[in-house]
């Protein structure tokens, strides 16, 4: 690999494919690019069969894993109809197209799938698009691309979280796997992001099939709401803790080991004159009530904001409930915008984790 390459990745857990111009090649086996759909910058370090995210200004983090990595290279060539090409536009951004015909000159960029005829100035034509009118200074030809990594494939985690009502969770993961006979602890990650509910990591483990392992696990929490391909890193609850433990079998010719996981809800009724008021009641008895057996800890600022009211959390799922619509436990009663008239409202709050593992 070397600066003015292109790749084209896929994310794991993302059937998109997204293109990148390397920028700079560094030391210590880490490389800089620029996703040309977004003029994100990227830098990655290249592990064995994947490419890990380094550094950011998009909406993968740092620790992200990818998928299918492809390499595009500069030939000598000569430009023919289905050669990769990179065009260097004047505004001094190059993208990778494929030359769809030479006479005229059309090309259709494989970020985009938008297509642009150049006459014989190089000035690109295409109606309503962003490069209409603009030179080309350069069109250099370009290698069909060959996979970045060998066929092997390493063994990834998977998590994925939702809340009992189906709604995405935002937070982070303190994860162990371990094998008995010997007792060991063969993996452990506690700061695993899980920025859009899904959370991964490679795991450099061995074992024979059939090997029973246990995965424990703690959920924190993010203070802020979800939000798909969230800009901003979240911060993490860490006072507030939902744990739980998976047994599962080693199987050694898996790709990735999958775990879906449920935050459960328990319910209880309360009288109140609005729903916030109830939310608040019930969620001071249960942080003042030690003696229940679930593995929760409620005690930093998104705690609170996994109670709801009716099927809906009050800050920690997608939406907020105004209606009352209930999924479990029964619904709300009364009016739950609330006034001076005392009503029964059912609060749903969470007693734990579920786990279901399968592999793939």
């Amino acid at each position: 690999m070397q600066v003015h390459d292109f790749i084209s990745v896929r994310f794991r857990n993302d059937t998109k494919t997204y293109y990148a111009e390397v920028k700079q090649v560094n030391a210590d086996n880490t490389f800089d690019c620029r996703f040309v759909h977004t003029g994100s910058q990227y830098t990655f370090k290249t592990e064995p069969d994947f490419l890990k995210v380094v550094k950011s200004t998009g909406m993968y983090k740092p620790g992200t894993i990818t998928g299918d990595v492809t390499l595009f290279t500069e030939t000598n060539d000569t430009l023919n109809t289905g050669t990769n090409v990179a065009v260097t536009f004047d505004d001094g951004n190059t993208y990778l197209g494929v030359i769809e015909s030479l006479s005229p000159m059309q090309i259709k960029f494989l970020h985009s799938g938008n297509e642009y005829t150049f006459d014989a100035d190089k000035v690109a034509q295409g109606n309503g698009l962003p490069y209409d009118g603009r030179r080309a200074l350069a069109m250099k030809p370009f290698s069909q691309g060959k996979s970045l990594f060998s066929n092997e494939t390493a063994l990834f985690l998977n998590l994925n979280i939702k809340d009992e009502f189906g709604n995405p969770l935002r937070g982070e993961f303190d994860v162990k796997i371990q094998q008995s006979n010997p007792n060991q602890e063969i993996y452990s990650n506690s700061e695993l992001s899980a920025e859009n509910s899904m959370a991964e990591d490679a795991l450099n483990i061995t074992g024979k099939d059939g090997q029973p392992l246990t995965l424990f696990i703690a959920f924190h929490p993010a203070v802020l709401p979800f939000n798909f391909n969230a800009r901003e890193s979240s911060v993490i609850d860490r006072d507030t803790t939902l744990a739980t433990t998976c047994p599962f079998q080693f199987d050694a010719g898996s790709k990735a080991l999958n775990f879906d996981i449920t935050m459960l809800y328990d319910h209880t009724t309360v009288t109140a004159t609005t729903k916030q008021e109830a939310i608040k009641t019930v969620y001071n008895q249960v942080t003042t009530n030690n003696s229940h057996a679930f593995e929760v800890k409620f005690g930093g600022e998104a705690a609170i904001e996994l109670f709801g009211v009716g099927g809906k959390l009050s800050g920690g799922g997608t939406t907020t409930d105004t209606t009352g619509t209930g999924t479990i436990g029964g619904d709300t009663t009364g009016d739950v915008t609330g006034g001076s008239t005392a009503t029964t409202y059912t609060v749903n709050f969470p007693k734990g984790l579920q786990v279901k593992f399968s592999k793939n």
